[in-house]
């Protein structure tokens, strides 16, 4: 049987941070070989553009004057990239190497010129690997759980995550329409619009579990021991994951809207207390199916303990049955010389006889105080 080990609260490469100072570029995450591409949308209501730059020179060529700006890094593991980053746009260190730390807990730090954020991408494995027939059947394991970090400016948005797949392929779609309010906002707008897609995908992953324990909850009874266990331990860590994820998001947007730097437009507040009701309703949620889970191990339990001392009732007048039966054979069963009723011509039938009446009186006083 395979069992869902306990997500993991530190990644083993936390231990090269050890003895280091504050601030130290160390990447904390899987090991990746592919190159690190930066994704540049320059916007404002008239016009846009969209560049990708592959190497550090290209750095010098951003500017900030007159748009916004959207630079949405897809790989975080090369330090020397991030720090390059940070000189450019005047982040601090310890930015950076929370930056660098993809288990880092969802946050919103504040700083002079700008907001730090983190937060907890969620998404199915179906959707990230489209086209995959092997992502419907997935466990809990395989859900894609991915960091990404924003540094909210007055006029830029910093994003950063490990892999090329996010959920932001419909932002990126309305910007390239000049009426949309997106072009239309500051950029705070797009990074609620960025935080508000990520809450969504929350309520899809709600759903998908929905299904799945209403399906565990219908076959309770005709599952196996194994498949059970192995199933609603996979669902068990997955609310766990969402739980991790969206507690601490809860904060993060209440930061936010009590506009401490003011760099949430007034504008842009409304939008933010749906985000949070969303944020809201998605934790009642997770909560709701965290009892369901604890409820149908319970009953699981209960079905198991019931169904073993359903054997237990019948091999219990079975043995009861037999005591007797057994007592009787075995004093005829005992070879003394002088037993008077060896001599009997019809004793063999009278002890079939006597076993005969003992197992119907048993079995009608057994029915008869309904314990068959």
């Amino acid at each position: 049987m395979k069992h869902t080990s306990a997500p993991s609260v530190l990644h083993p490469q936390s231990r090269k941070k050890r003895g280091r100072p504050p601030g130290s570029l160390i990447y904390v995450g899987k090991l990746r070989q592919r190159p690190i591409a930066l994704n540049v949308i320059a916007y404002n209501q008239d016009q846009i553009q969209k560049t990708v730059i592959h190497s550090l020179d290209e750095l010098s060529n951003i500017s900030t004057e007159g748009h916004n700006l959207w630079l949405n890094t897809d790989g975080i593991h090369d330090p020397a990239i991030i720090e390059a980053i940070g000189k450019k746009f005047n982040i601090y260190p310890l930015v950076l190497e929370d930056i660098l730390n993809t288990n880092s807990r969802p946050k919103v730090d504040d700083y002079d010129e700008y907001s730090f954020i983190i937060l907890k991408m969620l998404s199915l494995p179906s959707q990230a690997s489209a086209g995959n027939q092997a992502a419907q059947s997935w466990q809990a394991s395989d859900l894609k759980v991915e960091q990404i970090s924003m540094v909210l400016g007055r006029n830029f948005l910093l994003t950063f995550q490990e892999d090329e797949y996010d959920l932001f392929d419909g932002i990126r779609s309305r910007l390239d329409h000049a009426d949309s309010r997106l072009r239309k906002r500051s950029i705070d707008f797009l990074a609620y619009s960025l935080i508000d897609r990520i809450v969504d995908e929350y309520f899809v992953v709600l759903e998908d579990i929905g299904e799945r324990i209403e399906n565990l909850e219908d076959q309770l009874t005709r599952l196996h021991n194994a498949h059970f266990v192995t199933t609603h331990s996979a669902l068990k860590r997955q609310t766990l994951l969402l739980r991790r994820a969206v507690w601490p998001l809860r904060e993060v947007v209440s930061a936010l809207l009590r506009n401490e730097r003011q760099l949430i437009r007034p504008e842009t507040l409304p939008y933010l207390r749906d985000v949070y009701d969303h944020i809201i309703q998605v934790i009642d949620v997770v909560e709701l199916y965290r009892d369901l889970l604890g409820d149908l191990k319970d009953v699981y339990l209960s079905s198991l303990s019931l169904h073993l001392n359903q054997v237990m009732k019948v091999l219990t007048i079975i043995a009861t049955l037999f005591i007797p039966l057994t007592f009787i054979v075995g004093v005829y069963g005992m070879n003394f010389r002088y037993m008077p009723e060896l001599e009997w011509r019809y004793g063999y039938l009278i002890v079939w006889l006597v076993i005969i009446a003992v197992a119907t009186s048993l079995l009608w006083y057994f029915r008869k105080m309904r314990w068959i």
